[in-house]
């Protein structure tokens, strides 16, 4: 979505450019849903991603913020990995969507995680989501995350 088309259908509080990851500038939109509220990253004047620190948001299967690793294990099938830093689990289920998890970089962060090394992580719990533009695949049936 175009930032005009953001701006005509909800309602930005702050549009800026400022220092995001590695000190390079990006431009950040607040999109308020009273109480809470959202950040989108602008890049060539459409929304390219959105980040979600609130737990006031969540999906139809009730992941978000505050959720455990185990939460997300019974309600989805997520790989794990490293990027930018944090530990993220990357929904298989809700496309476009991945899960920061809170605390250190496990031990082992760049090895293969599958369910079983996921597992010894169920304490955690997402301290982020964020949602990227799901790919359309020719001939796919696309379902809203």
């Amino acid at each position: 979505m175009s930032i005009d088309s953001l701006k005509k259908q909800c309602h930005v509080v702050i549009d800026t450019v400022l220092h995001g990851l590695q000190g390079m500038t990006e431009r950040r939109a607040t999109v308020a849903f009273p109480p809470n509220a959202v950040e989108a990253e602008i890049v060539d004047d459409r929304v390219w991603r959105i980040d979600v620190e609130s737990p006031a948001f969540r999906t139809a299967d009730s992941l978000g913020v505050g959720s455990s690793v185990a939460d997300l294990l019974r309600r989805d099938n997520p790989d794990g990995g490293t990027g930018e830093g944090p530990f993220w689990l990357i929904s298989r289920k809700h496309c476009g969507l991945s899960y920061q998890l809170s605390g250190a970089l496990p031990a082992g962060a760049n090895r293969r995680w599958d369910r079983k090394a996921l597992a010894t992580l169920a304490a955690r719990d997402v301290a982020k989501v964020i949602v990227w533009s799901c790919a359309r695949l020719p001939g796919a049936v696309q379902r809203a995350p």
